[in-house]
């Protein structure tokens, strides 16, 4: 609200905020002030804002240990919500013959969903596991197969499977919101349209190197990549400003 009134350059990151059209009102007030996107995928909720770069989440890849994949399961992580679709991730290990394990939180809103879609559905080969501490995660991920990620919406980001890529884990994704742009296909993981695909890839995980997948995670999502990047976009938006005038000069909001 302020960032007209002062003569430094404010960039905002949307960090997802975009998809909620509740929002969009008081984005597109400010529509012409620099912003920062997760995904390329992200600007389609609101393409009229001025982005200024594309910013991957980074993670702390150095804390993160590699796993040996010899877990004999595949494993979902995160919210236990209609929209990150575990459901799904279960029929996909029925029909493949795996194991699964899941892990993530419970809403008090997604109660209902959960008890009739994943609780019920446990067994000896599909395990709830409830919520993890990092640790915990990093190495339930870096024991799995592979770990399946179905979306009904479009996700914003995907910082799940990017911690995944990072224990050396392939990621099996939807070809939905951003994960077209965390999973190189058929490298790092396989983009796929519906549960039928999604187990049969199962079968072609071990052709996949698990070494490409930490040097992907590496490379791209590490924290450090992420403060680069930011660092670059101040430089260059603190060149392009250096001529304002102070903040008394500065336009009124409206």
């Amino acid at each position: 609200m302020f960032s007209r009134l002062i003569s430094t350059p404010i960039i905002t990151t949307l960090h997802g905020v975009a998809w909620d059209p509740a929002t969009h009102p008081l984005l597109l007030q400010y529509a012409e002030m620099p912003f920062v996107s997760l995904s390329e995928s992200e600007r389609r909720f609101l393409p009229e804002l001025n982005y200024v770069s594309t910013i991957p989440n980074g993670i702390r890849t150095n804390e993160i240990p590699v796993g040996a994949g010899d877990g004999g399961y595949l494993v979902f992580a995160g919210r236990m919500a209609p929209e990150k679709a575990p459901d799904l991730a279960i029929e996909t290990a029925r029909l493949s013959g795996m194991p699964l394990r899941l892990a993530g939180i419970v809403e008090d809103r997604h109660r209902e969903f959960f008890e009739a879609n994943v609780q019920a559905a446990c067994s000896r080969e599909i395990e709830y596991l409830g919520p993890l501490d990092r640790s915990e995660l990093w190495r339930l991920l870096g024991g799995a197969r592979a770990m399946v990620m179905p979306l009904r919406w479009h996700e914003p980001f995907g910082l799940v499977a990017v911690e995944s890529l990072a224990t050396g884990t392939p990621v099996i994704a939807w070809r939905m919101g951003a994960l077209p742009e965390i999973v190189d296909h058929g490298i790092s993981g396989f983009l796929v349209e519906n549960v039928v695909a999604a187990a049969g890839s199962v079968e072609h995980i071990g052709q996949l190197d698990r070494g490409n997948c930490r040097a992907i995670a590496e490379t791209r999502f590490a924290d450090s990549v992420m403060a680069a990047a930011y660092s670059e976009v101040y430089r260059r938006l603190s060149a392009t400003t250096s001529g304002r005038g102070p903040a008394s000069q500065a336009p009124s909001p409206p």
